[in-house]
């Protein structure tokens, strides 16, 4: 297991999207798939380089978004720590989807904004509970 401090702390480190799933498990209602790796390279053009596959399972979440980077538009206004695995205290995907849910004050108090911005995707998910990051040893990508 990984911190997820930790995951905020990395520099230069690139992850590209996998998959996501919903397990419906008590311990994974959603779990986020990506390879991680401090050269980019091995990400896109280099496939026999030694990557690292991370597991990011959330119990449970309000929503989540996955987007073409092309198709992505950059928040300017956004708070947030991290670099590729972003928190946010401020962003305007969710003050766009509380001004268009029905959630309770509680729920909008306790809920958090997780970004994993990867080389070809970005993926938003909104929680109420934190990720349990997973991450499984170095392997070589098929």
């Amino acid at each position: 297991r990984m911190e997820i401090s930790t995951l905020l702390s990395m520099k230069d480190y690139d992850f590209a999207f996998v998959n996501i799933s919903e397990p419906r498990t008590n311990e994974t209602a959603l779990r986020i798939t990506v390879y991680g790796s401090d050269h980019d390279t091995s990400l896109l053009v280099a496939p026999n380089e030694p990557v690292t596959t991370i597991h990011i399972d959330f119990p449970s979440y309000i929503t989540y978004s996955v987007t073409y980077d092309d198709y992505t538009l950059w928040d300017e206004d956004a708070v947030f720590q991290g670099e590729s695995f972003r928190l946010y205290q401020q962003s305007s995907f969710m003050d766009s989807f509380i001004r268009s849910s029905c959630l309770e004050k509680t729920i909008i108090e306790s809920m958090h904004h997780y970004g994993i911005h990867c080389i070809e995707h970005s993926i938003e998910v909104l929680s109420t509970s934190l990720p349990t990051i997973k991450v499984v040893p170095s392997i070589t990508k098929e």
